[in-house]
């Protein structure tokens, strides 16, 4: 059940368990898929780093473009 009354629409939302489940799911996935892009992202932004150097640092010898 989501209880959500508004000005609007003053009576409160009712969801049927299998529209529960779902909306579950559906959270879960999507919890699951914005971590995994941010693991990742953390992942390549530490090898770029490692083979350029940290943003915004000036760059000597070898790191140097």
């Amino acid at each position: 059940m989501k209880n959500q009354s508004t000005k609007e629409n003053p009576q409160a939302e009712f969801y049927t368990l299998e529209d529960f489940r779902q909306l579950t799911k559906d959270t879960i996935e999507a919890s699951i898929r914005k971590n995994s892009i941010e693991y990742i992202r953390s992942i390549l932004l530490e090898e770029v780093e490692a083979l350029c150097g940290q943003s915004h640092k000036h760059k000597r010898g070898q790191l140097a473009h």
